[in-house]
């Protein structure tokens, strides 16, 4: 059940259900946890989401997961060359840097649209 004044949560999670990867399970089951406790959450998720889709779940693609599996061989935008070379020499490994903007202004959005939500920290 959740409760008014308990605030709301956002969970950045890349894959969560139904995608199968097993790194979805984890926020899946942190946000049952947490909404059992009367937390109101969000997931933002590159991982698409099943019709119709929960209300609580949104989805923002990665425009360059085709292209990172190798399973496109289409040309990279500027900000994905950016993204290709700071993989290459800075960070070895999956990070999806220009989806992480998309959902830094995501989250941006959803705390701008319930004001009421912030904790007065004093």
């Amino acid at each position: 059940m959740i409760e008014p004044n308990k605030p709301r949560v956002i969970v950045i999670a890349y894959h969560y259900p139904p995608g199968e990867e097993i790194g979805g399970r984890r926020p899946f089951r942190l946000v049952k946890y947490l909404e059992r406790m009367g937390y109101p959450c969000r997931v933002i998720t590159a991982s698409q989401p099943a019709d119709p889709a929960p209300s609580e779940v949104i989805w923002v693609p990665d425009t360059l997961a085709s292209f990172w599996d190798q399973s496109s061989d289409a040309k990279l935008s500027f900000n994905g060359g950016i993204e290709g070379m700071a993989r290459k020499f800075l960070f070895p490994g999956h990070l999806g840097l220009t989806w992480s903007l998309e959902v830094a202004r995501r989250c941006r959005q959803i705390i701008r649209d319930h004001p009421g939500d912030r904790l007065d920290r004093k």
